[in-house]
Formats: C-alpha cells, structure tokens, sequence
C-alpha cells in the first residue's frame, strides 16, 4: 500500500507505520495532455487542481514517523 492510501489512517492514528525504512523515495509526477489544439478549461482546470494536491501530497509525505 502506498502512503498516500493510507495517509489520513495514520495522521488519524488507526495505522501505524511499521516498515518505515523500507519505504521508497517518492518520484517525479508528470501530467501531459497531446492534443495540439487550444487547452480546453475543463482540462486547465483538472490540472491546476491535481497540481495543488500533488504538492500538498509531496509535502506531507516529506515527515518523521
């Protein structure tokens, strides 16, 4: 199970991490979108909002257990 699955469980105290050292490094996220034509909003709009919840996700995943 990845982190980011189980994350609230644990900020919430109903898991608890015990492989902690075993835990991969996180890697590099990319969105693309092929289509050559004008970015549709509803697309923009996507984007914009799985970047601010990838950041917000990299950052809590940067932490001390």
């Amino acid at each position: 199970m990845l982190f980011y699955q189980a994350m609230e469980a644990v900020k919430e105290g109903k898991l608890q991490v015990v492989l902690a050292a075993l835990q991969s490094n996180p890697v590099p996220v990319s969105l693309l979108y092929t289509c050559h034509d004008l970015l549709p909003l509803k697309i923009r709009g996507f984007l914009d909002f799985a970047v601010l919840q990838l950041r917000e996700r990299v950052a809590i995943g940067k932490r001390d257990f």
